[in-house]
């Protein structure tokens, strides 16, 4: 079967953590140690989204989530990492990536980020706009209803 959340990272630890703790609200989760084995195991249908251990990630970490996203478009990620980095956070940034977790992690934090990033992208496009939904249509037929209801 394949993996809902993919963890790229060599710290066993954090990977353990998460991966226990997302499989406990439903998710499938596989920790792999590179951004290479994260390519050759996920599946574009299935896998949606990606924590990174920036600790792993090095130099490049712009580079690595761009050959990711030429699989998957549409993947969301989540950067763990121990402190704040401000030149790594900009360059996550520039590809897309707006969720951070930093260590230490609890259980609710790690469900409510990725709750958050796969609700979020589900309705906002990769420019950070939200994509439009026809509510509109619904509106009016809502209110034509209650007009012919009234007459």
């Amino acid at each position: 079967m394949a993996a809902d959340i993919l963890f790229i990272g060599s710290d066993l630890s954090s990977g353990s953590h998460i991966r226990t703790v997302l499989e406990t609200v439903g998710y499938t989760v596989q920790p792999v140690p590179t951004f290479q084995e994260a390519l050759d195991v996920m599946d574009p249908q299935t896998t949606h989204l990606i924590f990174i251990d920036t600790t792993t990630a090095g130099l490049g970490l712009g580079e690595q989530i761009a050959s990711v996203q030429a699989v998957n478009s549409n993947i969301e990620f989540v950067l763990l990492a121990d402190f704040q980095d401000p030149i790594l956070e900009q360059e996550a940034k520039d590809c897309g990536v707006t969720s951070w977790l930093y260590r230490p992690v609890t259980a609710p934090e790690i469900i409510l980020r990725v709750a958050s990033a796969l609700e979020m992208g589900s309705i906002v496009g990769r420019d950070g706009v939200a994509e439009e939904q026809d509510s509109h249509g619904d509106r009016e037929e809502t209110i034509g209803r209650r007009g012919e209801e009234t007459d």
